[in-house]
C-alpha cells in the first residue's frame, strides 16, 4: 500500500469522524495493542511456570480433596494416594474387580438359577414344566390334586408327611392337628407366603431333634449359604468330570428339549432334577465327584479322606441331612445326596415354636415331646403371562381354535348349546344339565377378576373340565387335534351305527364332527330290540351317563 493511498484513507477518516471521536478511537486502538501484548506475556510466563512446576501439580497435596478422601467407600484407601495417577490406577483396578466379581457372582448363581430355586421356592404353577416350558393340561381331577402340593388335600398330605417322616425307625413324629392359612402375596412381586400351623408329638428326643433340624434347614440364612456353597462346588465338578457327556447330550436335546439345550447349566439342572425327584437314571454323579466336592467344601488339602469327612461334618453340622448323609466313611454318597435333595424344604420362616416334655404333660415316663409350630412357607406365584398361556392351551383343547378359555368364552359356549337346543327336539334332562352348567360358569365369571392368580388358574381348569365332561367341547381328546382335518367322511361305505353311534353310547371319545348334530337333522334311531329307542329319551346308555355326571357335579358342589 503506497503513501498516497494511506493519505487518502486518513483524509476520509478525518472527514467522517470528529476530533473527539478520533481521540477515543485512537486511545482504544493503543489500549488494545497493550492488552494483546500483556496477554502474550502472561501466557508465556504462565506456561513457563507450569512447566517448571509440573511435578508438583501431579501431587494431591496441591489440591483440596477433602470431599473425595472422606467418602465412605474409599476413605480406607485414599490416604495411600499421593498423586493424580494413583486415582486413575484405583479406578482401573476397581473396574476390573467389579467385572471379576460380576462374573463370579454369575457363576455362583448358576446352581440356584437352574436347580435350587425349584427346591427353595416351589411354583404354584404346577401345570408348567420348568424345563420343557410346556403346559400339562392333564393335571385335572385326581391327577391334579396329586401333583399340586398347594391344593386342598394334597397340601395337607404333603405337610403332614413333612413332619411325620422325620425320626428313627419305628419312632416317627405324629401329627394331632394341622391348620393351613391362605396364600398371601409378599412384598417382592411374584412370590407368595403360606402359613402352616402344626401340633405334633415326638416319641423320643432324637425324633424331636431331627424335626427341629429339618425345620431349620432353610429357615436360617447360614444354612442356605452352606447348601449353596456345596452345590456350587458340585456343579463345577460335574462340568469338569462330565464335560464330553454334557456336550454330546446338549446336542441331542436341541430337537427334543430345546429350552434345556440352550446351555450346559440348564442341562445339568434338568438331569439332576430328573434323577432326584423323578427316579430317572443318574447320568452325572459318581462317588469320586462327590468326594471331590466334599474336600473342596471342607477346605481339605493334604488331609486323608477320613479326616476330611470329619471336617465336612463339622462345617455342615447345622445341615445334618447333608453332613451325615454323605459325610460318613461308610455311606453311599450318591444315595445320600439324593435323600438330602428330597428332604430340602422350601424357604420358610418359623413364626412360633413351643414344646414341652410328654412326661410333664401326661405324668408318665415317656421321654418324648409335644409341641406346636407355626411356619410360613414361601414360593413363586403364578404370573399373568402364565395365566394367559394356560388359558390359550385350554382354549385349543376345548374350542379347537385360538380362542382362549375364559369365563366369558365358556359362558358363550354353553349359551350357544342352549339356543341350539331350542331349535331341535327339546330334551328336558339335557336342558336341566345345561342350565346347571350355565349357573356354575356364571358364578365363576362373577368372582373371577377378584381372585388371586393361582385360583384363577384353578377356575380355568374347572371351566375346561366342566365343558369337556358335559360334551360342550369341540375336541374331547387333545391328541385328536391334528387328525381332525383328516376325519373320514360319512359315505355309503361307513357303518354309522358301528363307527359313530355305538361308541357315543358307550362313552368313548369321538370327534364331534363325526357325531350326528341333532335328532332332527340326523335321527339316530337304534334298532335291535323289541322297541325303538331314540338318543335323548332318557333310556340310552349315554343319557344315563349324563344323569350320573350331573349327580356327581351336584355332590362335588356340595362338598
Amino acid at each position: 500500500m503506497n503513501k498516497e493511498k494511506l493519505l487518502q484513507y486518513y483524509t476520509m477518516y478525518k472527514e467522517k469522524f470528529s476530533l473527539n471521536q478520533r481521540i477515543i478511537y485512537t486511545i482504544f486502538f493503543y489500549l488494545s495493542i497493550v492488552f494483546m501484548i500483556s496477554m502474550v506475556v502472561y501466557w508465556y510466563t504462565t506456561t513457563r511456570n507450569l512447566n517448571n512446576q509440573s511435578s508438583s501439580l501431579e501431587l494431591l497435596s496441591s489440591y483440596n480433596v477433602d470431599v473425595l478422601t472422606n467418602n465412605e467407600n474409599i476413605k480406607e484407601v485414599a490416604p495411600f494416594w499421593k498423586n493424580i495417577n494413583d486415582i486413575f490406577d484405583f479406578h482401573t483396578q476397581l473396574t476390573d474387580t467389579i467385572a471379576i466379581n460380576q462374573k463370579h457372582r454369575k457363576e455362583l448363581s448358576l446352581p440356584f438359577d437352574n436347580f435350587l430355586y425349584l427346591l427353595y421356592t416351589p411354583s404354584l404353577n404346577v401345570w408348567r414344566d420348568p424345563f420343557t416350558q410346556k403346559i400339562d393340561t392333564t393335571l385335572i381331577g385326581k391327577k391334579y390334586l396329586e401333583n399340586n402340593p398347594y391344593g386342598d388335600i394334597a397340601l395337607m398330605e404333603q405337610w403332614t408327611n413333612f413332619f411325620k417322616d422325620v425320626g428313627i425307625a419305628d419312632s416317627y413324629n405324629t401329627i394331632s392337628n394341622i391348620n393351613i392359612g391362605n396364600i398371601e402375596s409378599v412384598n417382592k412381586e411374584g412370590y407368595f407366603g403360606l402359613t402352616v400351623t402344626v401340633d405334633f408329638e415326638s416319641p423320643d428326643k432324637r425324633s424331636f431333634l431331627l424335626l427341629v433340624n429339618k425345620l431349620s434347614m432353610t429357615a436360617y440364612l447360614e444354612n442356605v449359604s452352606l447348601i449353596n456353597e456345596f452345590v456350587f462346588y458340585l456343579w463345577e465338578n460335574i462340568k469338569k468330570d462330565r464335560k464330553e457327556f454334557l456336550t454330546s447330550t446338549q446336542q441331542e436335546f436341541v430337537k427334543t428339549i430345546p429350552y434345556v439345550a440352550q446351555d450346559q447349566d440348564k442341562l445339568i439342572g434338568y438331569l439332576l432334577f430328573d434323577w432326584a425327584f423323578n427316579d430317572k437314571d443318574n447320568l452325572l454323579l459318581s462317588n469320586e465327584t462327590i468326594i471331590k466336592t466334599i474336600r473342596q467344601t471342607a477346605g481339605c488339602i493334604d488331609e486323608d479322606q477320613k479326616k476330611c469327612n470329619y471336617l465336612f461334618r463339622q462345617k455342615m453340622r447345622t445341615v445334618p441331612y447333608l453332613a451325615y448323609g454323605i459325610g460318613r466313611d461308610d455311606t453311599d454318597t450318591i444315595a445320600g445326596l439324593k435323600t438330602f435333595f428330597n428332604n430340602i424344604p422350601p424357604l420358610l420362616s418359623i413364626e412360633s415354636f413351643s414344646f414341652d416334655e410328654l412326661k410333664k404333660i401326661k405324668l408318665s415316663a415317656n421321654t418324648g415331646y409335644k409341641g406346636s409350630v407355626s411356619i410360613k412357607v414361601y414360593g413363586r406365584d403364578i404370573m399373568n403371562d402364565e395365566i394367559n398361556t394356560i388359558s390359550n392351551e385350554l382354549g385349543i383343547m376345548c374350542f379347537a381354535t385360538k380362542e382362549s378359555m375364559t369365563a366369558t368364552s365358556a359362558k358363550t359356549r354353553v349359551e350357544k348349546y342352549i339356543n341350539d337346543m331350542g331349535k331341535q327336539n327339546f330334551d328336558t334332562r339335557r336342558s336341566t344339565m345345561l342350565n346347571q352348567v350355565l349357573g356354575f360358569v356364571s358364578t365363576i365369571q362373577d368372582s373371577y377378576d377378584g381372585l388371586p392368580n393361582y385360583k384363577k388358574v384353578v377356575k380355568l381348569f374347572e371351566l375346561y373340565r366342566t365343558l369337556k365332561e358335559n360334551g360342550l367341547c369341540d375336541i374331547i381328546d387333545p391328541k385328536q387335534i391334528e387328525s381332525l382335518s383328516e376325519a373320514p367322511e360319512l359315505t355309503g361305505n361307513v357303518d354309522v351305527f358301528e363307527e359313530i353311534i355305538e361308541p357315543a353310547l358307550s362313552g368313548n371319545n369321538v370327534p364331534l364332527e363325526q357325531l350326528p348334530p341333532s335328532p332332527v337333522e340326523f335321527p339316530a334311531v337304534i334298532t335291535g330290540s323289541t322297541e325303538n329307542r331314540t338318543i335323548g329319551d332318557g333310556n340310552s346308555a349315554r343319557d344315563k351317563q349324563l344323569i350320573n355326571e350331573i349327580e356327581q357335579l351336584q355332590q362335588g358342589a356340595s362338598l
